[in-house]
C-alpha cells in the first residue's frame, strides 16, 4: 500500500471513528447557555441586516463573536437552527479542525528543521496527530455544546493561518529573510563554495542555530564541518526535542549503510523503505569527498540552490494578506490575542528563519520578522480590547479584591498542569465535568491546587533550561503557553477554575509533539514484532479514546443530566441553582428546595435562587423537603450578604414562618414593607401571621 493510499484509508477510518464517537450529540438537546444564546437572542442575530449590524456592533453575554453569530444564521437557513442541525454543524466543524491538524502536521514535517526526518514524512505523523486530537474526550465540551461554536471556528481559522504561514516559508531554502545572505560567499571559511552552502545551511560555528548540540557534533568523529550538517538529521545525539531514546541506528552494524560514514550522512540506511534524502539528491561520492576534505565539482542542481545573496522573501504579500484575513476571522469568531507571537515562535523553530544570523544581524532579522506581522499584531490588540469590552459589559470580570494576585497565579499554574494531563490522561484530575467551579473562598495553598501549579512551573523551567537540546519540546510548550495564557485566570472572568473547552485549541501543539514522538519511535524500530506491538497499542488507545469520547457526549444530553453529573463529582453552587430551578419547574418541590438552599449555603452572595425559593416557600411544605430550621438558618445567613434584595428578605421571612419562628418572620416582613410597601406577598404573609394570634 502506497503512502497516499495509506493516508486515504487511514483518514477515512479515522473520520468514521470520530463520527461514531460523536454521533450521540445529534440526539442531544440545547443545554446551559444555549437557551439564552440560540433561543432568547435569536431575534437579535437572525434579524436580516439588522442582525448582521448587531453581531458586529454589540457584545452579548460577555463575548464579541460576530462570525459565530453569522454561522448560526447559516444553521437557521439550512436546518432552522434545530438542536439536531446545530449539533450536526458542530460535528462537521470538528472534523474540519481535525483535518487541519493533520495538514499542519504534514506541513511541519516539511519545515527546514524536520524535513530531514524520514519517519515524519509519511502519513503516520499526520494520522497520529489527527487521531490524538479528534478523539480526546476533553474536546467533547466544545463540540457537544452549541454555544461553544466559537471554539471550533476560532481553532479552524487559527490552524489555517499557521498552515499558510508554514507553507509560505517553504519557498525559501532555510527560511532566511531579506538581507540575510548565506555566509559561504564571505570568505570566512565556513563552507566549501557553492556546494557547501547548499549542504551546510548555517555554519557549524554559529552557536545560536538553536537546534541542539547534537547538530554541531562532528569534530570528535573526524568529520568536516559540511558533513556534520549532513549528519544532523541522523545524529544519535540529536533527538530533535523528543528524548534521547529516539536516537538513530548509527552503530547498529546491520549492513544498512557503509560504516560510520553511511550512518552519519544517511540517518536510516539506504535500504530503509522510508529513507528520503533530506537535502536533495547529491551524489554520495561527493559527500565522501567532502568528508576526506576534497573540494568536488558541484552539481548543477546544487549550484542553483546555493546561489549566494539574499534568499527570496518567504512571505509574499498575498500570503501575508491570506494570513491576516484568517487571523481576523479567528478574532471575529472568538478572542484570539497571541497568534502573531505563535508565528514568531515558529519562525525561530522549526522554520529557522534566523539561521545564519548573529549579533546585530540577528536582532535586525528578528525586527524584520516582527514588522512582517504588524497587521497581525494590530488584529490581536483589537481582539484583546474587544474581549475586555465584552467581559466588562457583562459584569463577568472578577476584581482583585474578590480574587487576589496569589490566587490568580496559583489558578494559572493549576490550569497549566490540568489541560495537558487531562488531554492525554483523562480522569487524572478526576472525572471530566462540564463545570469546575472555583471555590469561594479559594485557598491557593491547598495541596490540590499548589502541587500541580508547582509541577507546571518546574516543567516549564526545565524545558527552558534544555531549550537548545529539546527545541521541539520548547516550541510545543511555548505554543501551548501562548494559546492557553488568555484563559488561565490572570484576568479572571466567571466562576470557573478551569474548563475543558479551553483545551480545545491550546493543547494542539502538545498533540503534534506526541504524534511526532510516536512516529519517530515507530520509524526507529525495524523489527516486525515491536512495530506490530506499537501499532496495536496505538489502535487500542484510539478505540479507548473513542469509547470514552462517546460516553462523555451523553453528559451533554440535556440540562438535567448535565447538572446531575456535575454535582455527582463536585460541589457547585451554579449546578445546585440550575438543577433546583429545573426541578422546581418539573414540580419536584422538595428536591428543588434542597438544591436551591444548598446553593446559598455554598455561595451566600449568589442572587439567582431567591425568586424560586420564594415561590416554593409560598406553597405548602413538601413532604420530601429538607428540615425547615436548616433552610431558615441558611437563608438568614445568606440574607446578611444581600440585605437590599427584596426577594431575599421575603424568602427568608417565609422560611422562618415554615420553621415556626413567627416573630422573626414578622420582623423581616415589616422591614421589607418599610422599603417596598406595595409588596403583595409580604402584605399577605404578614396578614396571615397576625390572623393566627
Amino acid at each position: 500500500m502506497s503512502g497516499r493510499q495509506l493516508a486515504i484509508f487511514g483518514g477515512s477510518a479515522l473520520a468514521l471513528l470520530i463520527g461514531w464517537a460523536y454521533w450521540p450529540i445529534l440526539g442531544n438537546g440545547l443545554v446551559w447557555d444555549d437557551g439564552g444564546n440560540l433561543i432568547g437572542a435569536r431575534k437579535l442575530w437572525d434579524g436580516g441586516l439588522a442582525g448582521i449590524r448587531w453581531a458586529f456592533s454589540e457584545p452579548f453575554a460577555g463575548h464579541y463573536q460576530p462570525l459565530t453569530w453569522l454561522s448560526y444564521r447559516l444553521d437557521a437557513a439550512l436546518s432552522g437552527a434545530t438542536p439536531r442541525g446545530l449539533h450536526a454543524t458542530q460535528l462537521f466543524l470538528h472534523l474540519l479542525v481535525t483535518l487541519a491538524v493533520a495538514l499542519l502536521a504534514a506541513e511541519l514535517a516539511r519545515s527546514p528543521a524536520l524535513r530531514g526526518r524520514p519517519s515524519l514524512q509519511g502519513p503516520l505523523f499526520p494520522l497520529a496527530a489527527a487521531a490524538l486530537f479528534g478523539l480526546a474526550p476533553i474536546r467533547v465540551e466544545s463540540v457537544a455544546w452549541a454555544t461553544e461554536r466559537r471554539d471550533l471556528l476560532g481553532a479552524l481559522f487559527t490552524l489555517a493561518a499557521v498552515f499558510l504561514h508554514l507553507r509560505s516559508c517553504r519557498s525559501s531554502d532555510w527560511g532566511l529573510g531579506p538581507g540575510l545572505a548565506r555566509r559561504d560567499a564571505r570568505g570566512d571559511g565556513g563552507g566549501t563554495g557553492e556546494l557547501s552552502s547548499s549542504l551546510d545551511g548555517p555554519s557549524n560555528s554559529d552557536p545560536d542555530w538553536g537546534l541542539g548540540p547534537g547538530l554541531r557534533r562532528g569534530d570528535d568523529r573526524g568529520v568536516s564541518a559540511p558533513s556534520t550538517v549532513l549528519a544532523s538529521p541522523s545524529d544519535p545525539h540529536s533527538d530533535w526535542g523528543l528524548g534521547p531514546g529516539l536516537a538513530r541506528r548509527d552503530a547498529r552494524g546491520d549492513g544498512g549503510g557503509t560504516g560510520e560514514l553511511s550512518s552519519i550522512l544517511d540517518g536510516p540506511s539506504n535500504s530503509d523503505p522510508d529513507c528520503v534524502p533530506p537535502y536533495g539528491s547529491e551524489d554520495l561520492s561527493d559527500r565522501n569527498k567532502l568528508r576526506r576534505g576534497d573540494n568536488p565539482k558541484p552539481s548543477p542542481g546544487a549550484s542553483r540552490r546555493a546561489r549566494p545573496g539574499p534568499s527570496p522573501h518567504p512571505n509574499p504579500s498575498w500570503f501575508r494578506a491570506g494570513i491576516a484575513v484568517l487571523a481576523a476571522c479567528s478574532a471575529l469568531s472568538r478572542a484570539q490575542m497571541t497568534l502573531p507571537l505563535l508565528l514568531l515562535l515558529l519562525d525561530v523553530w522549526p522554520l529557522d528563519r534566523l539561521a545564519g544570523a548573529a549579533g546585530r544581524e540577528r536582532f535586525a532579522a528578528f525586527g524584520r520578522l516582527i514588522g512582517e506581522k504588524a497587521v497581525l499584531l494590530a488584529i490581536a490588540a483589537a481582539s484583546a480590547v474587544a474581549a475586555m469590552w465584552a467581559q466588562a459589559s457583562s459584569g463577568a470580570l472578577t476584581t482583585l479584591a474578590e480574587h487576589g494576585p496569589l490566587e490568580r497565579i496559583i489558578q494559572a499554574g493549576y490550569g497549566l498542569a490540568f489541560y495537558p494531563v487531562s488531554t492525554f490522561l483523562p480522569g487524572a484530575f478526576g472525572r471530566l465535568l462540564p463545570l469546575y467551579e472555583r471555590p469561594v473562598p479559594f485557598l491557593p495553598l491547598e495541596p490540590r491546587y499548589l502541587l500541580p501549579a508547582l509541577a507546571a512551573a518546574v516543567a516549564l523551567a526545565a524545558i527552558c533550561l534544555w531549550r537548545r537540546r529539546l527545541p521541539a519540546t520548547f516550541t510545543a510548550a511555548g505554543a501551548y503557553l501562548l494559546l492557553v495564557l488568555p484563559v488561565l485566570g490572570i484576568a479572571q472572568s466567571g466562576i470557573q477554575l478551569v474548563a475543558d473547552r479551553y483545551a480545545y485549541l491550546a493543547t494542539a501543539p502538545l498533540v503534534l509533539l506526541a504524534a511526532a514522538g510516536f512516529a519517530l519511535a515507530f520509524g526507529a524500530v525495524r523489527e516486525t514484532a515491536p512495530r506490530a506491538g506499537m501499532a496495536v497499542l496505538l489502535i487500542a488507545s484510539l478505540v479507548a479514546g473513542a469509547v470514552a469520547t462517546r460516553r462523555q457526549t451523553h453528559v451533554w444530553q440535556d440540562d438535567l443530566t448535565l447538572w446531575r453529573q456535575v454535582l455527582a463529582h463536585s460541589e457547585s453552587s451554579l449546578a445546585d441553582n440550575n438543577l433546583g430551578q429545573i426541578l422546581a419547574a418539573r414540580g419536584e418541590a422538595g428536591v428543588a428546595l434542597l438544591h436551591l438552599t444548598r446553593c446559598l449555603e455554598e455561595s451566600p452572595q449568589y442572587p439567582r435562587p431567591w425568586n424560586a425559593l420564594a415561590v416554593l416557600l409560598e406553597a405548602p411544605w413538601p413532604a420530601d423537603a429538607p428540615p425547615a430550621p436548616w433552610v431558615a438558618a441558611t437563608l438568614a445567613q445568606a440574607l446578611a450578604w444581600q440585605p437590599g434584595l427584596p426577594a431575599a428578605r421575603y424568602a427568608t421571612a417565609l422560611a422562618h414562618f415554615r420553621a415556626g419562628d413567627e416573630a422573626r418572620a414578622e420582623r423581616e416582613l415589616r422591614r421589607l414593607l418599610a422599603v417596598d410597601p406595595a409588596h403583595d406577598g409580604a402584605r399577605l404573609a404578614l396578614a396571615r401571621i397576625e390572623s393566627r394570634r
